[in-house]
């Protein structure tokens, strides 16, 4: 269950600060998508990479914590 708390934490650290730069991104670069198509494709895409970016941390961060725990 610490696993998820950790990855949950990561993806709600990671979409504050990254929702900002891909809603200015959409605006800027992508002026020919409209505005709430744009911020909702990129949205979920965000959503998505950073859960997998925050799993896979996690599984890394565990990972290395079980082996120094386990070899003392």
């Amino acid at each position: 269950m610490r696993f998820y708390s950790c990855a949950w934490r990561y993806v709600l650290g990671t979409a504050l600060w990254v929702f900002p730069l891909y809603i200015l991104a959409v605006n800027i670069f992508i002026n020919e998508v409209p505005y709430h198509q744009g911020i909702y494709a990129v949205g979920s895409f965000g959503w998505f990479l950073a859960l997998v970016v925050g799993v896979l941390y996690c599984r890394k961060f565990y990972r290395s914590a079980n082996r120094i725990r386990s070899h003392g």
